[in-house]
């Protein structure tokens, strides 16, 4: 996270929201992966979400992850 937004940098692309168009900013568990892949999830003011996945990450780190997104 940064001061102006929240930002994604993936291998590929980076992704870029300001704190302004962000209403809520969640965690979830991929199905398809059983449950093991962490991801996020940014829902808009504008009633669109988006969703990226982050990977396998240890219990304690995802209720960190949690605790930083609800800041």
């Amino acid at each position: 996270m940064c001061e102006e937004g929240f930002f994604i940098k993936t291998l590929y692309k980076n992704y870029f929201f300001k704190y302004d168009d962000i209403q809520k900013l969640s965690t979830f568990k991929d199905s398809f992966f059983y449950m093991k892949t962490v991801g996020i999830r940014i829902h808009l003011k504008n009633g669109i979400y988006k969703e990226y996945n982050i990977g396998t990450l240890p219990v304690s780190q995802q209720l960190e992850l949690n605790n930083l997104l609800k800041k």
